[in-house]
């Protein structure tokens, strides 16, 4: 998502959008619609490689909501379907682990962490980090998001003064960088914040490029990409260590504190020695880049929508007057928080979810062999005209109260 914003602002060019023969049409039933339809390697597959998250939201849409595509060496199904989706990810969720595409080369890049482990020590994990996470803990760290995002944009915009032009993901993803070194590691001033957030661009970029034919990670030493992954992970180590001897491990209220513990605990499963970088490598990129492209592309469509921009800011003034928006203002921006979730529809940070199946099953349509990767379509699933009406439109008006409760559970996966 980050990579098209770039090129799609870039450009100055409009919305994605395919025409589809099916739109308009109500939505089907899975077992109406389902089969195991095999790609020929010709333009279509190499359309879906050089790009699957457009692939699956435009033009495989016209081939069902379930659909294998025929690679070398993989049996890749793909899933728009929020029947199957709910499935694969929660009722036959023991049949499926994360996919050794993007995880595998993550694990290999990075690391063991929470976000590339499975079994025991990811439930450990979760455990550990899950009371940081709840509705309450987020609702306690709004004072300290909005502190960071008003020095963010006030330094912002004394640099406009000099320089009108600014990179809008760069700033995104250095002000979110703050706010998680901020609320979970007690690193609120952190001087290193933009450098730390590009490195986790970069690195997601060299796993994406690595991962997208099996023989380039054997290449990656003789281009320099094994080199700049290696100086990516140095500089996080050396971070981890900073942060590791800071004043704010001492502090139970932080992540960074829990994560030190765990060395202490005798309950503990076996990590490694390097987790806390794993985990802040982790978080970062967890959060970082995807809330930078998240709020790009929110930011992008009311550039496009100028009457919903003027809603929006009638709402900011009723709801705020004169002052500037804060934490306490927050539940009631109604219209605000459609807007986001309608920019999240179109635009997902994560275009897919992806699982491995590990124990044979029997889906619609589909004998699912050990070995066989399902690629839930985040994309495919928001921009299915089955679904949604005016599937490629923005309306943040259909997360309003008359029409959110006609949105199922798993049709909308933003994150």
């Amino acid at each position: 998502s980050a990579l098209y914003f770039r090129r799609r602002v870039a450009s100055a060019g409009g919305l994605y959008q395919v025409p589809l023969k099916d739109a308009g049409k109500p939505p089907r039933k899975l077992a109406d619609q389902v089969g195991d339809f095999h790609l020929t390697p010709d333009g279509q597959t190499i359309a879906f490689v050089r790009d699957p998250a457009a692939f699956t939201s435009g033009a495989g849409l016209r081939l069902g909501d379930f659909y294998r595509v025929r690679l070398p060496g993989r049996r890749l199904h793909v899933v728009t379907d929020p029947e199957l989706a709910e499935r694969i990810l929660v009722h036959d969720a023991a049949h499926f682990e994360k996919s050794r595409i993007y995880w595998g080369e993550l694990r290999r890049s990075l690391g063991e962490s929470m976000g590339a482990l499975e079994g025991p020590r990811w439930e450990y994990l979760h455990q550990v980090e899950r009371p940081f996470f709840t509705p309450e803990a987020v609702g306690g760290y709004l004072p300290a998001i909005e502190r960071q995002t008003t020095l963010h944009l006030d330094r912002l915009a004394q640099g406009l003064a000099a320089r009108p032009e600014v990179a809008v993901l760069d700033v995104l993803g250095e002000l979110n960088a703050r706010i998680v070194l901020g609320a979970l590691f007690g690193q609120p001033d952190e001087p290193a914040a933009l450098e730390l957030a590009q490195h986790i661009a970069d690195g997601h970029a060299l796993i994406a490029w690595k991962d997208r034919w099996p023989w380039r990670p054997a290449l990656a030493w003789f281009n320099g990409v094994g080199r700049r992954a290696a100086r990516h992970k140095l500089a996080l180590g050396g971070y981890a260590g900073r942060v590791r001897l800071s004043p704010s491990a001492a502090d139970p209220r932080l992540l960074l504190h829990a994560l030190l513990r765990i060395v202490r605990d005798p309950a503990a499963p076996s990590f490694p020695d390097d987790l806390l970088r794993n985990e802040i490598a982790f978080h970062l990129g967890a959060s970082t880049e995807t809330q930078a492209a998240a709020t790009g592309w929110a930011l992008y469509l009311l550039w496009k929508h100028p009457d919903t921009l003027e809603r929006l800011r009638d709402e900011l003034a009723r709801v705020a007057g004169e002052s500037l928006v804060s934490a306490q203002h927050v539940p009631a921006l109604a219209y605000a928080r459609q807007v986001l979730q309608e920019a999240l529809r179109l635009f997902p940070p994560v275009f897919a979810i992806l699982r491995d199946c590990v124990r044979p099953l029997d889906l619609p349509g589909c004998a699912a062999r050990s070995g066989d990767t399902f690629l839930v379509s985040v994309n495919g699933l928001h921009r299915n005209p089955r679904l949604w009406s005016d599937a490629d439109g923005f309306r943040p008006e259909r997360f309003g109260p008359d029409q959110a409760a006609g949105i199922g559970r798993y049709h909308y996966l933003p994150f």
